[in-house]
């Protein structure tokens, strides 16, 4: 069977217990569940690596409560794709885009006050601080 159909077979129990456990291609299915508790166990996986983290932090079809579980986990948010790719990300909710716009590069910066994807909140927010860093 393929890994979709497993998982289509699976209850809930099951399918966290497989994002704790299961491999890769089990975890990127897994965290498009519309159940909180599967695709939170997704991000809480031992097994999960940085490069998962970081192309999950850019899917802009998962529910923003695992963009802010991975925006408060401080193993996440030391990575820098994973800064970058959770404040470009429009579902990311704006107190963590917010906290993390801070540690973007000016260039990143630059580019995120001109993106209309982003919400004007961070927009705003991003011009403040490029206009803070030129003065300095």
């Amino acid at each position: 069977l393929s890994a979709w159909s497993k998982v289509a077979k699976m209850n809930v129990a099951e399918r966290v217990q497989c994002a704790y456990k299961g491999g890769k291609t089990e975890r990127a299915i897994l965290i498009r569940d519309r159940n909180r508790l599967v695709s939170s166990a997704v991000v809480k996986s031992p097994r999960i690596t940085e490069s998962e983290i970081e192309s999950f932090a850019a899917m802009r079809n998962l529910e923003d409560e695992v963009l802010r579980l991975i925006g408060r986990r401080r193993e996440h948010t030391s990575k820098y794709p994973i800064v970058h790719n959770l404040v470009k990300n429009p579902k990311t909710p704006a107190t963590i885009a917010l906290n993390l716009t801070g540690r973007l590069t000016s260039k990143d910066l630059k580019s995120l006050s001109g993106n209309k994807d982003v919400s004007e909140i961070i927009r705003r927010h991003a011009k403040k601080l490029l206009q803070t860093r030129e003065k300095h």
